[in-house]
């Protein structure tokens, strides 16, 4: 089976300091008898043949790996391979860079460590950039970005954590808690400020928690009640380091009420008054006090 897949070759910031040009490439990936993906140049007109063709076979047979036709319906092969997370490494070996992209890889590399004077350094620039990218909408060049902090530093939590978030934006909290456990298990070995780093960090877990916690709720009861006592405590922990984080009050009002737990909602609330670190919407406030008076 042969499909076709739009690939970039090289993708380097367009920062200051490391100003490199994007090349595109078209390349045919062939599913081969072992179900990974090979890649070789070739014409946009045969890609269309080819696409037809692959999902006819594929409609047809079910001689392809799990892993494969997960590829496939997630639209990933569709994907240049730096508007996927760690560069599609999660579908390897279905996803392969070739030996080009591999060379660029390291010319990038060496770039960083020339300017910015270490890969680790270079890490923390690029998932800044990540960050201001997403901040601004443009979530494709955040891909970009935490893509490059990742190839540069594969220890460093930031570009797992930007992976997650952007999944959160696609719709996907399952996915966003994969790479949120990736970037939890490095946060403290590469954060440097816990106080500023940790509970906004915590808060965009909670929210992943909570919102697959709510998607199971019909047809998991058990599974959807531990995502929403791990999204809880997670609010809870990020309201320890820092009482008056403003979002850790909105997040945890809201995914209390989400859980019809109301006592909890109103504490939220109150905590967020008596700091002044956020004031809740007045329509929330309302239906909040539909479902259950405030305490006194």
């Amino acid at each position: 089976m042969i499909l076709y897949k739009d690939s970039i070759k090289t993708a380097f910031v367009d920062g200051d300091t490391a100003s490199l040009s994007i090349a595109h490439g078209s390349f045919v990936c062939a599913i081969t008898r072992d179900n990974t993906m090979k890649y070789k140049e070739a014409s946009k007109h045969r890609r269309r043949i080819y696409i037809l063709s692959l999902f006819l076979i594929i409609g047809l047979t079910s001689c392809v790996s799990p892993k494969t036709k997960e590829l496939i319906s997630s639209g990933a092969h569709y994907k240049p391979l730096n508007l996927l997370p760690m560069y599609g490494a999660e579908y390897y070996p279905q996803i392969q860079k070739t030996k080009k992209q591999k060379e660029s890889d390291q010319k990038f590399i060496e770039s960083i460590i020339r300017s910015e004077g270490s890969r680790e350094i270079g890490a923390r620039r690029f998932s800044m950039a990540g960050w201001m990218k997403m901040s601004s909408g443009d979530a494709k060049t955040a891909m970009m970005r935490f893509n490059q902090a990742w190839l540069l530093d594969p220890d460093y939590y930031q570009p797992y954590w930007g992976f997650g978030v952007l999944m959160l934006g696609e719709g996907k909290p399952e996915k966003a808690l994969v790479y949120f456990e990736d970037a939890m298990s490095r946060i403290d070995k590469s954060m440097t400020d816990e106080t500023k780093e940790k509970p906004p960090f915590y808060v965009d877990v909670a929210r992943a928690n909570a919102w697959q916690a709510s998607k199971l709720k019909k047809t998991d009861a058990e599974k959807s009640r531990a995502l929403y006592e791990t999204a809880d405590k997670l609010i809870d922990d990020a309201l320890r380091i820092a009482p008056d984080y403003g979002d850790a009050y909105r997040w945890g009002g809201i995914i209390a009420y989400d859980q019809a737990n109301y006592e909890r909602t109103w504490r939220m609330v109150k905590k967020s008054r008596e700091t002044g670190a956020y004031e809740f919407d007045e329509k929330f406030i309302a239906k909040l006090s539909r479902a259950m008076p405030e305490p006194k």
